[in-house]
């Protein structure tokens, strides 16, 4: 049995393509880490601003769609005020909610990518600390 909302189920399992796998956890997380950063309220308002009787298929897809355009709308600002840190996190969390579950990366993966990401992190403030 799979549960879920709308704005975390992805779109091949409201099509009844799939059923649970890791791809779709994978999904869930993206989902979930969108969400937590701009707010449960500003993804719905974006996914679906009208009167919300969208069938769930849809629904899915308009959160999805959402969430891409919140991270990269928020990128693109860290970018122009030269924050550039948390595009590498963003663009990890935007491969998680492809809708295509064979392009997501594996939860191994994004583990990976966040010791990675976070290795980086811890190297930049100790250059910055190091340089001033």
């Amino acid at each position: 049995m799979i549960g879920g909302t709308p704005k975390t189920l992805p779109p091949e399992i409201t099509l009844n393509e799939s059923l649970s796998t890791e791809s779709v956890d994978v999904y869930g997380f993206g989902m979930t880490v969108v969400a937590m950063q701009f707010g449960q309220e500003q993804l719905r308002s974006k996914a679906n601003p009208g009167n919300g009787l969208l069938n769930s298929e849809k629904k899915s897809k308009s959160y999805a769609i959402a969430a891409k355009n919140l991270i990269e709308t928020f990128v693109d600002s860290l970018q122009m005020n030269g924050n550039v840190d948390t595009k590498g996190f963003f663009d990890l969390i935007k491969s998680c909610i492809d809708e295509d579950p064979k392009k997501r990366p594996t939860f191994q993966e994004v583990i990976q990518n966040l010791e990675n990401l976070s290795k980086n992190s811890i190297e930049n403030t100790t250059e910055e600390k190091n340089f001033v």
